[in-house]
Formats: structure tokens, sequence, C-alpha cells
């Protein structure tokens, strides 16, 4: 399996209500009446003429655009249905799917057989429902990057969000690692769905000095600025790594006082595994750690203030448990040798 790292935000189905909210417009029937640029290969009309069908058709409104194989038009009721090779694009947003529905009089969409998101964070959903500014999905999937058989999914039942209560709540919330899920949630709610209360990272592969590893990193919100956390690793050959992870930012919550923002997190583990020699034959002990922070800072005045520690057990330590950080520390990509 490839080491490649998987972030999840815990139960992100806040960010896909973030993302169909913040295209949502809360007038449906408004925009439609904008509506421009119908283009279509051919047009015929249904039900003694009150139906107009284009094929391989595509309109305009509102600065989105509906491209599809058939879109209807019904004069009667105001209800446009599109089918087959659905397209659906704003300014912000790219929705693919099977089948849409639009009421004006009842400010409805729903969406068949979905895909949409932004990058890194891809979703697929059986249904999405927005009416009135509430929005639901059903049969939700959830991918990091591009869908990968040996990689980490998020699957929910069903996701709402309220616009009147301002309240988001997900149903059936399951990881699957490989296909396999690990963990079920039946229900998780919260207010709002912009800020988004946990943080999980999860990374797994294998190496030949540690053997096969899941890497974890858990973050949990404790307060608007402040987040709390920890590191769990597991090792095969090496065994476990345990530390706390602490990140703080005022940034978003400043009045006229000092902005802070930073993180801190270390690491220790007692090494079972092979450990490898630096580029001097050195070779370090079993008890190895690392710790790493930033700090950045500006006052009311305009002064600021910035910092970054980091301290080490060894040379190799961050190549074999937190490779990910080498870019950010300036690491070479190589300075080690075997041992013995």
């Amino acid at each position: 399996m490839p080491g490649q790292p998987h972030w999840i935000p815990a139960l992100c189905l806040c960010f896909a209500a973030s993302l169909y909210a913040a295209d949502t417009n809360p007038d449906l029937k408004k925009s439609l009446e904008k509506m421009t640029n119908v283009q279509g290969q051919s047009f015929t009309y249904e039900e003694d003429g009150k139906v107009l069908v284009a094929i391989d058709a595509s309109f305009e409104a509102n600065e989105a655009r509906l491209v599809a194989k058939k879109i209807r038009f019904d004069s009667v009721s105001g209800i446009i249905t599109a089918e087959g090779n659905i397209i659906y694009t704003t300014k912000n947003l790219r929705i693919m799917g099977e089948r849409v529905m639009m009421d004006p009089k009842a400010d409805l969409i729903v969406a068949e057989n979905v895909k949409f998101g932004r990058n890194p964070y891809y979703f697929t959903a059986e249904e999405l429902r927005i009416q009135k500014g509430d929005k639901s999905m059903r049969g939700v999937r959830m991918w990091n990057k591009e869908p990968h058989p040996y990689g980490m999914e998020l699957g929910v039942e069903s996701a709402y969000y309220s616009e009147k209560e301002d309240w988001l709540s997900l149903h059936g919330t399951k990881p699957y690692l490989a296909g396999i899920p690990f963990l079920y949630v039946p229900y998780y709610g919260q207010e709002g769905y912009k800020d988004i209360p946990y943080d999980v990272e999860l990374e797994t592969g294998s190496n030949d000095s540690q053997g096969k590893y899941l890497r974890t990193m858990v973050m949990v919100r404790t307060s608007p600025k402040l987040w709390v956390g920890g590191l769990l690793d597991y090792y095969t050959d090496s065994g476990l790594l345990i530390g706390p992870s602490i990140k703080f930012d005022s940034r978003k919550n400043a009045g006229n006082e000092t902005i802070w923002h930073g993180f801190i997190k270390g690491g220790y583990i007692h090494d079972n595994g092979t450990i490898e020699s630096d580029k001097y034959s050195r070779i370090p002990g079993q008890n190895r750690g690392f710790l790493n922070g930033e700090i950045a800072g500006r006052t009311n005045t305009g002064i600021e203030i910035a910092g970054q520690v980091f301290a080490v057990s060894d040379a190799n330590f961050i190549r074999n448990f937190r490779p990910r950080l080498m870019d950010d520390l300036g690491y070479p990509q190589q300075c080690r040798g075997k041992s013995g």
C-alpha cells in the first residue's frame, strides 16, 4: 500500500455543506426568470405544447450554466428537468449528475447521482436536495483527491443542514480504509457548517526500518481560538509513537488586541525496529523523539513577531517517522546509511 497521506476533517460533510450553500441562490424563481442563452440541437413540444423539450441543450441563469442531453421546460408548473450527462457550473462550483429537477415555485432543487467538490476533496451523493435554504444529501461518499481502492473515504447515509436553525446533522457516518469501515458514528450534529470542530490526519504505508504503519493526528477545537490533540502512530516493527499537539489562532476572533497564531507538536517512541546510522556512522539510541513549533503575532501598533522551535533526537528521526515535514524543515533527501 503506498504511503500516501489522507486528510479527513472529521465528519467533513461540513465542507460539502459550505460548498453548495455558497452557490445556492435564495430566490430560485428570480434566477430562472433571468434565464438567457437557451441553446440546443433540436426543440420539440410535448403535452399539447405545454412542455418544451431541448436535446443536447444548455441554458444560463444568474451566472450559472446547465448542460444536459435533454432539458424539459414545463410552462404550466415552471419545473425544469434535465437528464443525461448533466454539468452544472457556477463561479465556485461544478456539479455533474444524471438528473436535476428545479421547481421555482417551491424554491426546490433536486439532483440525483451527483459528483462535486473542490481540490482536494471530492464528493458523490445519491441525492442532493436544496429547498428554501435547507440542504440535504443522501448516500454520500467523500474522497481525498481521486478515489483509490486502497485509499480512504468517508461515507454518510444522510446529511442535513437547516438554515433557520443553523444546524448541521449527519446520520450513519463511516470512515473506510481500503474499502473496510473502521468506525461508525450513528449521529453527529453541530451549530453551523463553516467551522469544523475536529481534524483527523491519517497516513498508511510501510518501510524497511519501521515496518507497516498507521500514523494519526487528532485535533479537537476546545474554544474558538484553541485546538488540542495528539499524535498516535503504530509501527509493526518499531512500536508506538505518542505525543501532544496544540494549535492556537486568534485571527478570526481578534479585536484590537494582539493577534497570535501558531502550533506546537511533538512525539516520542522507544524504537524496537532497525535503527539506521547517520552519515557519520553514528547509531542513535532506542529512545527517539522530536519537537516542532511555530508562532507568529502582530500587535495593534503594527509590530510583527515570529519564531520557530525545532528539536530532534537524531538526524534520521524525521525521515523515519514524519517524512512529510522534510520539505517544511528543509531536510536533504539522503543522509543515512545502514548500520552494521
